[in-house]
């Protein structure tokens, strides 16, 4: 909380985000090393800070709804009192919260927090409703959402990231402060009222009917909007569903097969800054590269996450989606030319009736998640 409260100038956020962007780890460090990897095709920087932030500002608004609800032990859990909430004084919170959400990439993800925090029992709510601006670049965000990916045109890669625009400006933003609260929404809606009708028709075509959750309240703001102009919000739902858990995580499977495949070296306790010329791909699951045989055999035996294990689990990974073929496999996960996405592996994957436990188990064998999670 204290590293989205801290008052920054623009110099200070545009330095901040330039340092965020450029990694300065040891990597000859293997415990370092090893958690480094080329980010996956068609993903910047720019992507993972965004994503980045967006999570961090959901976990924050989170842990603040449990606090004002009081449903754990304020010793033991965070924020245990409302000077955690404001670490920097309340003052400044809003200033600093708006200087994040003058991004225009990645800013969106603040407003979930502003809602939460307008929630907690001090004149936040004042502070944000005496602040036009606030409204003007949520409203700002959601116009550019729908410039970036044309609802018409929503593909299964970008629409997760249109959805989280959605969620925090709209269900958690704009939801909280007017539905339920005419005056309240009057003041919103005061100077961005044709904006936001503008944004509602755009809408129509994205929105589900029927659904609850996070589309019922986005779909609740934009007929409250709509009433306001005497007209309709009438929702047709033609996007595509968003991807369900078991496809998420086999979505970041294949982000960690394309990351070892780039890699220089598989083995963590490799130093290596360059890849070498003379470097192997196992050949039994076309995955792992390696810069000797040496490196190759004590991953193979490696005490904590030995490559056995998960070398198998790859094998069945390919068999399932029929591409036992090293080359048609290595076209998949390692063409640079191509700029692939997940989509095409995701595809085969659904087409051939993949179980998403085996995602999993590959988690498992590489690390990234527990085993006991996986159960």
């Amino acid at each position: 909380m204290k590293f989205v409260a801290t008052p920054r100038s623009s110099a200070d956020h545009a330095q901040l985000r330039q340092r965020l962007f450029t990694c300065r780890c040891d990597c000859r460090l293997p415990h370092i090393h090893r958690l480094h990897c080329p980010p996956p095709p068609g993903l910047t920087a720019q992507d993972i800070f965004e994503w980045t932030l967006f999570t961090l500002c959901q976990t924050l608004r989170v842990l603040i709804d449990r606090f004002n609800a009081k449903l754990y032990d304020r010793k033991r859990r965070w924020p245990s009192s409302l000077e955690d909430v404001f670490p920097c004084g309340q003052s400044s919170l809003l200033d600093s919260l708006m200087a994040w959400a003058a991004d225009g990439a990645s800013g969106f993800a603040v407003f979930s927090l502003i809602a939460s925090v307008a929630s907690t029992p001090t004149n936040f709510k004042q502070d944000v409703f005496r602040t036009p601006r606030v409204f003007a670049l949520a409203t700002a965000h959601l116009e550019a959402a729908l410039d970036r990916y044309p609802t018409e045109h929503v593909s299964a890669r970008v629409l997760p990231r249109f959805q989280a625009t959605l969620s925090s400006c709209v269900a958690d933003f704009f939801s909280t402060f007017g539905i339920g609260n005419p005056p309240a929404a009057k003041i919103m809606l005061h100077s961005i009222l044709e904006r936001q009708y503008a944004i509602a028709l755009r809408m129509q075509a994205y929105l589900e009917p029927g659904r609850e959750g996070m589309t019922g309240l986005c779909r609740a703001w934009f007929d409250l909007v709509c009433s306001r102009m005497g007209a309709t919000f009438v929702p047709r739902g033609v996007a595509p569903p968003l991807p369900d858990y078991s496809r998420g995580m086999l979505a970041t499977v294949w982000g960690a097969i394309v990351g070892m495949r780039s890699a220089k070296c598989t083995y963590a306790g490799c130093q290596l800054f360059a890849r070498p010329t003379s470097s192997k791909v196992c050949a039994r699951c076309g995955v792992a590269r390696y810069c000797s045989p040496e490196h190759q055999a004590s991953a193979w035996k490696a005490e904590e996450f030995p490559h056995r294990r998960v070398c198998k689990l790859l094998e069945t990974l390919r068999a399932a989606i029929h591409m036992e073929d090293s080359k048609e496999w290595n076209s998949l996960i390692y063409d640079p030319e191509a700029g692939r996405s997940s989509r095409e592996f995701l595809g085969r994957c659904h087409e051939n009736n993949v179980n998403p436990a085996l995602g999993k188990d590959i988690m498992v064998a590489l690390g990234m998640i527990r085993g006991s999670f996986a159960r």
